[in-house]
């Protein structure tokens, strides 16, 4: 299971470094981080049950590592990171979120018992840290 402190750990490193998009021609969900620091990467790649990529060569020589998080893992971890983020990633999220929601075939309607969960974690915490922003994407 997944510390409070890793996840807030997790939406520092992606409010500098990551990105939040829909990508390909299906508009499908993804979250993205690239960096030069190998171990870094390797924490997101573990904390996301995905593989890291690299090294890459950048034009500057530097090496760069890649992980992504893309579909329902994407968007289970961006309501996870939500409440952590800053406004324009909340913004962002909120229209990928609608994008997938909207999407043929996507697990969205799997997924509306997990997100009402969700909505109840979020609202939760806001009440915890005494937040007055809107916590549901």
């Amino acid at each position: 299971m997944v510390s409070t402190i890793e996840i807030s750990w997790l939406a520092g490193i992606l409010e500098g470094e990551g990105a939040f998009t829909n990508s390909g021609k299906w508009q499908q969900p993804k979250i993205m981080l690239k960096m030069t620091d190998m171990d870094v990467v390797a924490k997101v790649a573990a904390l996301f049950c995905r593989k890291m990529n690299g090294p890459y060569k950048l034009p500057s020589g530097k090496a760069v590592w890649v992980t992504t998080a893309t579909d329902y893992n994407a968007i289970s971890w961006m309501y996870t990171l939500y409440t952590f983020l800053g406004i324009r990633r909340r913004q962002k999220i909120r229209e990928i979120v609608a994008t997938w929601k909207s999407r043929p075939g996507s697990k969205a309607t799997q997924f509306k018992k997990d997100e009402q969960i969700s909505y109840i974690l979020q609202d939760t915490m806001a009440l915890l840290y005494g937040t007055n922003q809107s916590t549901t994407p």
